[in-house]
């Protein structure tokens, strides 16, 4: 199959003995709107150089390097979204490279000796496609004179330690950048505790004399030679006894928590806890443990030897074991979590939000829990120590011959490999997992799901058929391209090498090309997610094993984009219905311990001759359906979260935040008049929930029996054509 492309030269129940009411509504979705677009600016990357000096006409840097930071931040639905943020160390030049387009970004420069620093920069990044760069001038003003010094800092006045132990002390010159940033360091008794030049004091013999361990800095900017000094007093103590802790009785196969501390006596005769390192333990996470496959057959117990970090004395630890052995893991298959039979090697997640995989286990009925997650990273950003975390492992689909399900999180950008252990370090399996950032908080790079009429991006289409890539600036060479559900690693479609004819399919970008577009079903023939709710990513590299990270020059190895393809306006219906007691209306006595503020013809409310607020009974109750929030799962997920703040005490505002989309009211005959929405109700998820009196609960929380994927009742995902049928039980 040929594909077609255009170019263009340079150019994202509790079931109660207690009352019981049956809630269930009927509305029409038939809603027409302009729904809600986020502006996105056009696809590309800035290069920011910084250049440090002493003047703008100075071909030469500083003495000494200086912390220079390029931070990016954007508002999202009230939220600071961290963009950018990388700093770099440097006496001269800095490059910093992938700075998202739009908006503007900051730069800052860090402190040096005798320097006055510059002033922040906030650099407008112009709206371009494409790549673009950018210098920027951080100028340092040497004083002539020098910086003087008016004192010095150490982090702690008092410190003991243990004979044989080190510590440090730091110290810190004031101001920050005063020009003489050299500190002596002194013991006024080395025989008790040494100190080195960064700091480091050494504990050489326990005594009952303190010692006085020094810094000092002398300002030679002025004639005067001021000194400044601060002091630490160091006690040094000996170990006299360990004292060993209580024995501990486990299971066969039971991984045994060990303890990190044990006490020890000293020899002014008090007790202090002291860290202890066992000796053929394996750590997990930042816990010592230990696992036994089988029990002595004499009955005896195990023995385990601590050594006490810094010392020549060690702890012992007695372990009795009883009980049957227990089955070990003894292979893991990282699997697709839709189908059991499909190995993985890779999975790609967003920033802040979550992918599934499988895993099955041999043999099937093993213990899991002696398992290790262990990780390698290779962040995009050397300020971020984390790209991914495991979030949970829970059961997996039986049906998908899936043994269990691994949920993974992005944390930041980069790639990360998740491989699973025994605590031996034994490695069962591996997946690489490529973190990048959500496209729908920054703006799309290089590639950009689009319309033929318009470069602007599109999160959602009508059809399959409608999906165009925009491609800008790539690097010259043939490209593989492939589409892929969320939560599934098997390709919903993607080029092939060669088609039937011997002709390749691979999307061709020349080296004159600024722009090239491209239908992106013709190129890869993509299916139908199995979920209308679930984004489909399409990914582009000339490589066929589309791999993460960046080459050489800075660009991405795997370009990336994701979309939807859900009618813009849902058609349905939602059905409830209002009883009591199975059939009967709802009767007064459900509203009773429901007040509000009883407001005056002005919109003022009515006060009592003491000054109080009156509060009147109402005789409706409200029903709503609000978006899903953000960085909230559904089941925490609550009616308060709609409610605007200022309403309680001043009810002449609006009741509900933007997030309440539909707005229904329930009267005592159980009949809901639904107000017009405030815009389109667009195909996705939706909370469903309901006011309520004092004291009453609702099974809203409660799973909901037809649901395949364990959701609650509480959760709506409203598509093209579908019908909705809730029941709100309401307890008191």
């Amino acid at each position: 199959m040929a594909v077609k492309s255009e170019r263009k030269a340079n150019g994202g129940c509790m079931r109660s003995i207690f009352k019981k009411i049956s809630i269930v509504f009927l509305v029409f979705l038939l809603v027409f709107s302009t729904g809600f677009e986020v502006e996105a600016d056009g696809g590309g990357m800035v290069t920011i150089t910084v250049i440090v000096s002493e003047s703008l006409e100075s071909d030469s840097g500083l003495e000494e390097a200086v912390d220079v930071r390029v931070k990016k931040v954007e508002e999202v639905d009230g939220t600071t979204i961290v963009i950018y943020d990388k700093t770099i160390v440097t006496d001269h030049f800095a490059t910093f490279e992938g700075v998202p387009v739009g908006g503007s970004c900051t730069i800052t420069g860090g402190t040096a000796p005798g320097y006055v620093a510059p002033e922040l920069v906030k650099l407008e990044l112009t709206k371009f496609k494409g790549n673009f760069n950018r210098t920027v001038n951080l100028v340092y003003e040497r004083s002539e004179e020098g910086i003087p010094v008016s004192g010095i800092e150490i982090d702690k006045t008092d410190m003991t330690l243990l004979e044989g132990r080190k510590g440090t002390i730091t110290a810190s010159v004031i101001p920050e950048n005063a020009s003489i940033q050299n500190v002596e360091w002194t013991s006024n008794n080395t025989d008790v505790a040494v100190v080195s030049e960064k700091g480091e004091v050494t504990a050489v013999l326990a005594s009952e004399d303190k010692v006085e361990i020094t810094a000092k800095v002398v300002d030679t900017t002025t004639s005067e030679g001021k000194e400044f000094s601060a002091t630490c007093t160091v006690t040094v103590k000996r170990i006299g006894e360990v004292l060993n802790p209580e024995p501990i009785h486990a299971i066969v196969g039971e991984v045994v928590k060990l303890p990190d501390i044990v006490e020890v006596e000293l020899n002014d005769g008090t007790t202090e806890y002291v860290d202890v390192n066992w000796i053929g333990a394996y750590t997990v996470g930042e816990e010592q443990v230990i696992q036994y496959d089988k029990a002595n057959e004499d009955g005896s117990s195990y023995i385990l030897t601590g050594e006490i970090e810094g010392t020549d004395y060690t702890a012992s630890l007695e372990i009795y074991v009883t009980g049957e052995p227990v089955l070990s893991v003894e292979s893991v298959d990282f699997v697709d979590a839709l189908d059991g039979s499909v190995s993985i090697g890779s999975v790609s997640v967003f920033t802040g939000q979550t992918t599934t995989i499988g895993m099955n286990i041999e043999p099937d009925n093993a213990d899991i829990e002696p398992l290790e997650w262990k990780w390698s990273y290779e962040p995009v950003d050397e300020n971020n120590s984390t790209v991914a975390t495991v979030a949970g492992v829970t059961a997996g689909d039986s049906a998908a011959e899936v043994d269990f399900a691994v949920t993974i999180l992005g944390v930041a950008p980069g790639k990360a490999t998740l491989y699973v252990e025994k605590l031996d370090g034994t490695v069962l399996d591996s997946c690489l997992v490529n973190v990048a950032l959500d496209p729908t908080i920054t703006d799309p790079a290089y590639i950009a799901a689009t319309t033929t009429d318009s470069p602007e991006p599109v999160d959602q289409f009508e059809s399959k058929e409608d999906v165009y890539i925009r491609c800008y600036n790539l690097p010259a060479g043939e490209y593989y391209v492939k589409v892929e559900e969320q939560g599934s690693q098997v390709p919903l479609g993607e080029t092939n090498e060669t088609d039937e004819n011997e002709n390749n399919d691979r999307i061709v970008v020349g080296a004159e090309d600024a722009e090239v577009i491209f239908n992106l079903y013709e190129a890869t023939g993509f299916k139908d997610s199995t979920k209308n709710s679930k984004s489909y990513f399409v990914s582009m590299s000339k490589n066929p094993e589309y791999p993460s990270g960046d080459d050489a020059d800075g660009i991405p190895n795997t370009f990336m984009d994701n979309f939807k393809i859900t009618s813009p306006v849902p058609t349905g219906f939602i059905v409830v219905d209002v009883h009591e007691d199975g059939y009967s209306p709802i009767s007064q006595e459900f509203y009773e311990s429901y007040k509000i503020f009883k407001i005056d013809e002005n919109g003022d409310i009515v006060m009592d001759e003491n000054g109080d607020p009156v509060v009147e009974e109402i005789d409706e109750i409200d029903v709503i359906l609000g978006r899903e929030i953000k960085d909230k799962t559904a089941e925490e997920t609550q009616y308060s979260d709609y409610l605007n703040p200022g309403y309680e005490t001043d009810p002449t505002l609006p009741k509900y935040t933007d997030e309440a989309k539909l707005i229904g009211h329930v009267n005592a005959n159980g009949k809901v008049t639904w107000e017009e929405p405030k815009e389109v109700l667009k195909i996705g998820g939706y909370i469903l929930l309901i006011e309520l009196p004092k004291g009453y609960a609702s099974n809203l929380d409660a799973v909901n029996p037809e649901s395949e994927d364990g959701e609650l009742l509480k959760e709506v995902h409203i598509t093209r054509n579908n019908t909705v049928i809730r029941t709100i039980e309401v307890f008191k």
